[in-house]
């Protein structure tokens, strides 16, 4: 079984599309997805950095892993 940090790793190596990301924390209604469409561009200890391809306005997106509830890929 792998680790969360392996899937974002091994999700980055073969720069796989998230459908949705769902984090803790947010300004969203409850149960809303909060990233849309996003691959992942860097694993670091304790944080993912997520891109929207083609999002002109949002970019790059620095989550930390433990506010990530779960993510549909």
């Amino acid at each position: 079984m792998l680790t969360f940090r392996a899937l974002l790793h091994q999700m980055k190596n073969s720069n796989t599309i998230i459908d949705t990301v769902y984090t803790f924390d947010t300004h969203e209604m409850e149960g809303e997805p909060n990233i849309i469409g996003v691959t992942v561009v860097e694993v670091g200890f304790d944080f993912v950095i997520f891109n929207q391809p083609g999002s002109g306005a949002t970019g790059a997106v620095l989550v930390p892993i433990d506010k990530i509830v779960s993510m549909d890929y």
